[in-house]
């Protein structure tokens, strides 16, 4: 299956998504992934990429993806809990992702047990004891994800045994595409409105989004069905929207 088939409903970062692709094809191989950790400014699309990379990982003989994981990094206190909570009811000798997001919050106690845990080997597995309970951690299972906005605060020793994938900024032309996508049923944008509105987007996908919900607003108050450059000067100055984005 070719990348962009793999990624149906994310716009842009096409060389991450060519990237991510290849790690995919040697799931479906082998069942293992590499453990991967997302970087990017807020509202890049880390978390989205994260877990669209997690549907696609089916392994053989199956035909649903492995069930999917989301934690709160900032509400992990200490590595007991993690174990209590988290991994011995639904990661012990299962399959599934474990998505870890804004690690960079991690405590330091389970940045330094993700260590041994992660520790790359040929047999792909590692076992870590705490207290009466030691796990078996076999990576043809558990999958490892990561993301942060604020890389530089992890720990560097636990970022070594991670797959980096930085994103970056995404070009005009697709946060009008995502602004496209986000509009309501019925409701069109011209080709001058929707590049004055790209241009103000800072290379931000979550802007774009959070854009769109602002012109399905402004149409259905003025019961318009297309959105133009008029529309856009009426729009930007009740918004305050300068030239170079949102004050």
């Amino acid at each position: 299956m070719s990348w962009s088939k793999l990624f149906p409903d994310t716009i842009g970062q096409d060389g991450i998504k060519k990237q991510l692709a290849f790690h995919i094809r040697g799931f479906k191989a082998t069942d293992i992934m590499p453990h991967l950790l997302f970087t990017a400014p807020r509202g890049c699309g880390k978390t989205h990429l994260a877990k669209a990379v997690a549907r696609n990982l089916v392994k053989k003989g199956e035909r649903k993806c492995k069930p999917l994981l989301e934690i709160n990094c900032a509400s992990l206190k200490n590595v007991r809990q993690l174990f209590n909570q988290v991994i011995i009811p639904y990661a012990n000798n299962a399959d599934v992702t474990l998505l870890f997001d804004e690690c960079s919050e991690l405590p330091r106690d389970i940045a330094m047990a993700m260590l041994t845990i992660l520790n790359p080997n040929k047999d792909h597995r590692n076992t870590f004891a705490i207290e009466e309970y030691t796990v078996d951690f076999n990576f043809r299972q558990q999958t490892f994800i990561f993301c942060t906005t604020e890389g530089q605060k992890m720990f560097h020793a636990l970022v070594d045994r991670l797959e980096r994938i930085d994103l970056g900024e995404y070009e005009n032309s697709h946060l009008g595409a995502i602004v496209k996508l986000g509009l309501d049923k019925g409701i069109v944008i011209n080709k001058n409105a929707l590049e004055s509105v790209s241009r103000v987007l800072r290379g931000n996908a979550r802007s774009a989004q959070k854009m769109a919900m602002k012109i399905n607003q402004y149409c259905h108050a003025e019961k318009r069905k297309r959105f133009r450059e008029v529309d856009w000067k009426k729009f930007s100055d009740q918004l305050s929207i300068n030239p170079y984005g949102p004050v």
